[in-house]
């Protein structure tokens, strides 16, 4: 399972690093024979708004896109939240 945080290797936006993070996994999978195809998953920052409350802090505010930073010494990319009522979201 891939993370919604993981080192910036190189700058590109969060899902095309996640991309090759698998990419990469299932390539040196190939190399051994373990005899089944692996599966792997990603995750998504996903916020219900559900009530006022919520509608006050997170709703249309703010920036939606990657982030990137340092965690301790680490250059890292978070990807994006998706904040918005349930039916947009499913």
């Amino acid at each position: 399972m891939s993370s919604t945080l993981k080192d910036d290797e190189s700058g590109e936006p969060f899902h095309v690093q996640q991309r090759k993070q698998i990419e990469v996994f299932r390539e040196e999978w190939a190399k051994h024979d373990h005899g089944f195809e692996p599966r792997v998953s990603v995750s998504r920052s996903i916020f219900a708004i559900t009530s006022d409350l919520d509608k006050e802090y997170f709703f249309g505010g703010g920036d939606r896109k990657d982030q990137f930073g340092y965690i301790d010494s680490t250059r890292s990319v978070f990807g994006r939240t998706y904040a918005d009522e349930p039916e947009p979201l499913i």
